[in-house]
């Protein structure tokens, strides 16, 4: 390696050679809404009539001030209207703060694309002989697909539990370090995007979901964390899971449960970064005796209706994850108005209602 693709600091350089071609499952293929990229173009063209005439402007249209034209057609010509679409859905539901912060990323990641661009893709070798499924997962409805969940599910932006980097597939989960059953607290934006810039700089690339730690799905249920059967939930609809370590120590307790309840046909990887490499993350530090204050829309609530505000979102979705009624010898992918099972000896049964 050549000394000038060092640092600073005397680190060998962390770029990778190839970029990983990360798999895609196509059982998890669902259109989507679109926007075109000429309709794109004119909201932005609209968004600037508005400056002009020193009006003030909603909110949404006051966030499309941070792109630029040749920003969304690079978007296009990376993901086509679908990625304008989840692009649009970002700058609408994120706040302005957030916005730049996300598209940010998105500016960063296209650049590091582009060093990959010329280099052959490296074979992605899945961890899972490392990594495997605990029995227990058969209790949860991990053999049943939801394309549409999927999709949703990886919108980008910041959600109840988790932040989703990145527009195009593949879908990625990202088990992190310093989070879910760890009881850490650190700096959610910074540590998230350290870790997909990580991800990048070794030539992994997608749309990346990092799983975070929701104090409202701390309760068990039948003996098993809300957080971890909602990772599990996750990691169903992904193309992959990448578990994330930090130098020698390897994976975490809490990442190992995660894996356990990993489905075995998704494929896991485990990803160690060098020591020290996410500076941000620290142990919890909050001074003893300091009261903690939770608010809503309707002002101070109790921490029991505060916690209920945060698994609002997750617990319907984590309770249909049940096994219910459907059966676990077979793959079951859910579509719109049919319902396709996939069995173990080839058989291929599409039913419609």
């Amino acid at each position: 390696m050549s000394d000038d693709l060092r640092n600073p600091e005397g680190w060998p350089n962390i770029f990778s050679d190839q970029r990983v071609d990360l798999p895609v499952n196509l059982l998890l293929d669902s259109s989507g809404p679109t926007l075109a990229l000429s309709d794109f173009l004119l909201l932005l063209q609209v968004s600037r009539a508005g400056a002009e005439l020193d009006v003030e402007k909603p909110g949404f249209f006051a966030s499309l001030d941070i792109l630029s034209d040749d920003f969304v057609r690079a978007i296009h010509a990376e993901g086509g209207d679908g990625a304008l679409f989840r692009l649009k859905f970002l700058m609408m539901s994120a706040a302005e703060s957030d916005n730049r912060h996300f598209c940010s990323y998105l500016r960063d990641t296209m650049l590091l694309a582009s060093v990959f661009a010329a280099r052959e893709a490296a074979l992605f070798e899945p961890d899972n002989a490392l990594l495997p499924a605990d029995p227990g997962i058969d209790r949860f409805a991990h053999n049943v697909l939801n394309p549409d969940l999927s999709r949703k599910l990886f919108n980008p932006g910041v959600h109840d539990g988790y932040l989703v980097y990145g527009l195009n597939r593949p879908r990625v989960l990202v088990s992190m370090p310093f989070k879910a059953g760890s009881e850490y607290t650190y700096d959610v934006y910074r540590n998230s995007l350290d870790v997909a810039t990580s991800l990048n700089m070794r030539g992994y690339f997608g749309t990346f979901l990092m799983f975070d730690y929701l104090e409202g799905l701390g309760r068990d249920i039948d003996g098993v964390p809300a957080w971890l059967i909602f990772f599990s939930l996750i990691a169903t609809h992904a193309d992959a899971v990448l578990f994330v370590a930090e130098g020698a120590g390897g994976l975490t307790d809490a990442q190992r449960r995660e894996a356990a309840l990993t489905p075995d046909r998704v494929p896991k990887k485990i990803v160690t970064l060098r020591e020290n490499e996410l500076t941000w993350a620290k142990s919890d530090d909050t001074p003893p005796g300091l009261e903690v204050m939770h608010i809503g829309e309707k002002g101070i609530m109790s921490k029991d209706e505060a916690l209920e505000r945060d698994a609002a979102f997750a617990m319907p979705m984590i309770e249909q994850y049940e096994r219910g009624s459907f059966p676990n010898d077979r793959l079951i992918v859910l579509g719109d108005g049919s319902v396709l099972e996939l069995f173990p000896d080839g058989r291929r049964v599409e039913r419609r209602f």
